[in-house]
């Protein structure tokens, strides 16, 4: 499901009620990941990808398309797809100049539910999967953030230290 969400109305009251304005069934995905705007080609697009193990995508949906769509699935939401690793759990866009040229980093789980490790993937070059990262951790990754200064965020399921900082370098071009 992908919620679009009144945020100045849910920060407001301190709750989703009433801040809730659509619902969109994902019906493309296979348990599908938390999504991220990102720019390709000029424009902006909502992302998302699969958890599953097998048959993954990374999808880019039209938001002005799927704001008013009941379904992923539904004429023009879909823009592109490309193949997509297993179980990535949430992604983060990292923009360089033009914002276009940024980088999709993955948080994904090296087997279900277990695992930290992040991917990298380029959507200006055709989806490019980059080396991953395996880092220390053999609970889930739910999350990561690259903040301004490039420190790496990283957020687990763990009920203690379950937020990291990082001062890592994400895995060099490998083309």
């Amino acid at each position: 499901m992908i919620w679009k969400i009144d945020w100045d109305r849910a920060l407001a009251g301190g709750t989703l009620d009433g801040a809730i304005l659509n619902i969109i069934t994902d019906d493309l995905a296979i348990n599908g990941c938390r999504p991220e705007f990102v720019e390709w080609r000029g424009r902006s697009y909502l992302a998302t990808a699969d958890y599953g193990d097998n048959g993954n995508a990374l999808r880019l949906y039209d938001p002005s398309r799927l704001r008013v769509a009941g379904r992923t699935s539904a004429h023009g939401v879909l823009v592109h797809a490309w193949r997509a690793p297993a179980f990535v759990q949430s992604m983060c866009w990292v923009t360089e100049q033009p914002a276009d040229a940024g980088e999709l980093v993955l948080a994904q789980n090296t087997t279900a539910g277990r695992g930290h490790r992040l991917g990298r993937v380029s959507i200006q070059d055709d989806a490019t999967l980059r080396t991953p990262l395996d880092l220390p951790g053999d609970d889930e990754l739910e999350g990561v953030a690259v903040l301004p200064d490039g420190t790496v965020l990283t957020l687990s399921a763990s009920h203690e230290r379950n937020m990291r900082f990082w001062s890592i370098a994400l895995p060099a071009d490998d083309r």
